[in-house]
């Protein structure tokens, strides 16, 4: 597997179907109207690329992983790179495959002048976390949740 096996494209809402089945993976119960909103909510504000949310597409053109992005303000280090949502589906297995994904959020943080990325994970994602302190990500915080309806 090599970087140019796959392309970084911008999703779009009209993608967001495509991408259900990679996003069912980690969060099953995610049904199309819900994500096509969540996709919505990152790609409404595109003209002014400040958040989005971008795709690796493999050689036989399918989408194989993904992440939903907004810049925002971080109290330490301005600007970073908010990631909400990454998920990446390595039916080779490869250590390439996440290290091609960091390295697209990477070039788009430096592309919107921020000075990191932050990463949200969720429980479920426990082997993703691991690929990713492989690549020098460190564990920096926890989020605390609790519904409110």
């Amino acid at each position: 597997m090599s970087e140019s096996s796959f392309r970084v494209v911008s999703l779009s809402e009209d993608e967001a179907a495509q991408c259900l089945p990679l996003i069912r993976i980690t969060w099953p119960d995610v049904d199309l109207e819900h994500w096509r909103r969540f996709v919505r909510s990152y790609t409404a504000q595109r003209r002014e690329s400040r958040s989005g949310a971008l795709a690796l597409r493999d050689a036989a053109d399918y989408f194989s992983a993904m992440f939903a992005y907004r810049v925002e303000p971080d109290i330490q280090r301005g600007l970073v790179l908010a990631v909400q949502l990454f998920t990446a589906v390595d039916l080779t297995n490869s250590p390439d495959f996440v290290r091609i994904l960091v390295s697209a959020a990477e070039a788009k943080a430096r592309e919107l002048g921020c000075s990191g990325i932050e990463i949200r994970l969720y429980r479920a994602q426990s082997t993703l976390a691991l690929r990713l302190q492989s690549l020098r990500l460190v564990d920096s915080a926890a989020i605390m949740s609790k519904s409110v309806r």
